[in-house]
């Protein structure tokens, strides 16, 4: 689901599927060679509201890798499983660029939300219809003005209705503590806490340009692995949990995506040591990768400020807390034959702790 200030998209009005020099998902007509030629750049700008199926990984994408799994022909030379998942900082969805010939049915129907059009037939057929759109899909959303203010765009019973999501940052231009914020004081009364209240899945991924956010001072070449470290802990994931906080209730799963190994690799040893191996919880991902459990910061059940001194003066239930959230990593060291002989004692370690056994499997 995309709302941008852009170009006009040149949607395709012949046949190109089968032109390899074109991308064509949801009729989006793009030269795969040449940046930006999906978009009318003779036109102005306007608002484009567009919506599609995601179409970025393979129908037959596995998800089942070990963690030093290896990717290499006889010759030990790297290769790339074309059936691998696409991660959301590789989604090109919205450029055209997608593996839709992988996907059963027919061009373009099948790219397309075929509820779309039903739902703008009339107002009763949108008010009956949005529940089904919204409840049964995993809403896909990167646009910097759905990220700052969708209560804005979509009515409350939308968002009511979303059960499962997954969110695109781009720290440099949406900061988490200016997401899901409404400048309108109408909207701010309509819409309580938690804005997402039947969520229940949620995964939060960041562009690819946010491993090196300027926000955070990781834009520096020579950055040592403490400094994101420091970063990360410090600054990104205590914003995080206020997000969380104030826009999930505490019963959704959420699911933080390293945009990076370079994120991933300098947090997840020291918060296994800190948590502990039963804490953490390190395991394989159902994304592909790897993942760990980090814990929220510990909160007292009965403390001033966080409302459950009013709720046990009422005599109601205090307000569940939440315990804190999955990180996770898609990228993993990709070695040929020769590894073992320059497997760092970090890796080794990983691979013990993740693999559950000295050696992976041949």
């Amino acid at each position: 689901m995309s709302l941008e200030f852009q170009y006009p998209y040149y949607l395709a009005n012949i046949e190109r599927y089968n032109d390899p020099r074109f991308g064509c998902h949801a009729k989006i007509e793009r030269l795969v060679t040449v940046n930006n030629s999906h978009l009318q750049t003779n036109k102005p700008k306007q608002w484009v509201w567009f919506g599609c199926v995601c179409h970025r990984s393979s129908c037959h994408a596995s998800k089942t890798a070990r963690y030093l799994d290896k990717f290499g022909d006889k010759n030990g030379m790297l290769s790339r499983d074309s059936d691998a998942p696409c991660e959301p900082k590789d989604d090109r969805c919205l450029e055209g660029v997608a593996r839709c010939k992988q996907w059963p049915g027919t061009w373009p129907d099948k790219c397309q939300i075929g509820i779309f059009g039903w739902l703008l037939t009339c107002r009763r057929a949108y008010s009956e219809g949005f529940s089904v759109l919204y409840g049964n899909n995993t809403i896909n959303i990167a646009s910097p003005a759905l990220l700052r203010s969708i209560q804005d765009v979509l009515p409350r019973e939308a968002l009511f209705c979303m059960t499962s999501l997954e969110l695109v940052f781009d720290l440099d231009r949406v900061p988490f503590d200016e997401a899901f914020r409404t400048t309108s004081k109408k909207r701010a009364r309509e819409h309580s806490s938690p804005l997402f209240p039947s969520m229940a899945n949620l995964r939060v991924a960041f562009s690819k340009s946010s491993r090196n956010a300027s926000s955070l001072g990781l834009d520096r070449n020579d950055l040592h692995w403490t400094e994101i470290k420091k970063a990360l802990l410090g600054q990104l994931f205590p914003m995080i949990d206020d997000f969380l906080e104030r826009v999930f209730p505490s019963t959704t799963d959420v699911v933080i995506s390293c945009p990076s190994w370079n994120w991933y690799s300098a947090i997840d040893l020291v918060l296994i040591d800190q948590q502990g191996k039963d804490t953490s919880k390190a395991q394989h991902s159902g994304f592909k990768g790897t993942k760990f459990w980090r814990q929220s910061p510990a909160h007292e059940v009965i403390s001033p400020g966080n409302g459950n001194v009013q709720a046990l003066e009422e005599g109601t239930q205090p307000k569940p807390l939440r315990t804190g959230f999955w990180v996770h990593s898609s990228d993993r060291p990709m070695h040929t034959r020769s590894w073992r002989a320059t497997e760092a004692p970090e890796d080794r370690r990983r691979r013990q702790i993740y693999d559950g056994a000295l050696t992976p499997s041949e």
